[in-house]
């Protein structure tokens, strides 16, 4: 999982990385070196929101899990065609906070643990990382899901 909310991206955190199976980037504002990242992931996702989407960089990805808080959620292929939207059970949110990472860190979780990136997994990944998400933003002061994989 790569991140650049904090205003932007060391390169040197890229240094000494091995290929690996998923990047998943919750990438505010595309600082991320993803050129230098893409080559050494099998499969890459990008998980923005409304605001934050853009049709440039959304093509450096596989996927695009395209979220709008309380709106609707698009799953995009590396073609940007739209796979399926859906719209996500409306609760009554206590407090918000930690719920983008925790739906990023649940969608990682999820397809890591089934082993295959698919349109079926992304979809039931993201299905996963929104019960998560939703589940922080029902508890007041606390980014930590009790939504769990299960085994």
């Amino acid at each position: 999982i790569v991140s650049d909310y904090n205003k932007g991206f060391s390169k040197s955190q890229v240094t000494n990385a091995a290929v690996f199976n998923l990047l998943v980037v919750d990438s505010r504002y595309r600082t991320a070196p993803i050129q230098e990242l893409k080559h050494l992931a099998q499969t890459s996702i990008w998980r923005c929101t409304a605001a934050e989407y853009n049709e440039q960089w959304a093509q450096h990805f596989d996927w695009i899990v395209h979220t709008s808080h309380e709106g609707k959620i698009r799953i995009l292929d590396n073609c940007q065609k739209t796979v399926i939207t859906t719209q996500p059970p409306t609760i009554k949110a206590v407090d918000p906070v930690g719920a983008g990472d925790t739906f990023t860190a649940a969608l990682a979780a999820y397809i890591t643990d089934i082993g295959v990136v698919a349109e079926d997994t992304v979809c039931e990944g993201t299905a996963f990382a929104v019960l998560a998400a939703q589940n922080v933003c029902a508890k007041r002061f606390t980014a930590t899901t009790d939504v769990r994989l299960e085994s």
